[in-house]
């Protein structure tokens, strides 16, 4: 009777979301287990003699080698590893394979809880695609700016020998002008020079008006 009570005061959708929230919470606690587990595997690689790594993690641990290293990759990153804490295993360690602010990023962009892993995997590869194109342009933008710019430079050296040259023949003119208004003054204050004729001219003249 209590059970049909139960049933009657439950709906499916809210079913729906209690196992979500218990979904959520069994991969915090994986997450966190995996973290613990990846902590004592980089403690033990320390220890365990060289060459002796794989055999040690198979034997000893039960886990396969790459499992280790995804172990020992979330506890490397705990922070971030602990953002995205509510996933499911396999979904942290893609987001943890991304660079620093990208699975940040992405995720602010597309919910990876709603999305498989395959979903998820695609995702990145667009997004890392977009990102690749983005460099490509501003590496090809970064190209013109530059080509822009050693022509402004090259432009602006001409100019500069245009304005050299242009004053070399000002400087040139003032000189030959200063030269010529030299010789004018010398020639306003020399006395006047008299041809021989002209003086035979006024000596005659002279004479003439003495006698008269």
């Amino acid at each position: 009777m209590s059970g049909e009570i139960m049933a009657v005061g439950r709906s499916a959708d809210s079913i729906a979301m209690e196992i979500q929230v218990i979904v959520r919470q069994a991969h915090r606690v994986v997450c966190s287990a995996a973290i613990e587990i990846g902590e004592r595997l980089i403690e033990a690689k320390k220890l365990v003699p060289h060459g002796e790594w794989e055999e040690y993690v198979s034997v000893r641990c039960g886990f396969k080698p790459r499992t280790a290293q995804a172990y020992m990759q979330i506890a490397a990153d705990r922070e971030k590893a602990q953002t995205f804490a509510d996933l499911e295993f396999s979904k942290v360690l893609l987001l943890l394979a991304m660079p620093e602010g990208q699975a940040e990023a992405l995720t602010a962009e597309h919910d990876p809880q709603a999305m498989s892993v395959r979903e998820l995997k695609r995702q990145i590869a667009e997004y890392k695609d977009r990102l690749e194109k983005a460099a490509d342009a501003g590496a090809a933008q970064q190209q013109q700016l530059l080509l822009a710019t050693e022509e402004n430079g090259a432009l602006k050296q001409r100019l500069e020998n245009a304005t050299a040259e242009l004053k070399a023949q000002l400087d040139e003119t003032d000189a030959e002008n200063d030269r010529l208004w030299a010789e004018l003054e010398a020639a306003k204050n020399r006395p006047a020079e008299i041809s021989d004729e002209d003086a035979e001219k006024l000596r005659a003249e002279g004479a003439a008006k003495a006698h008269s």
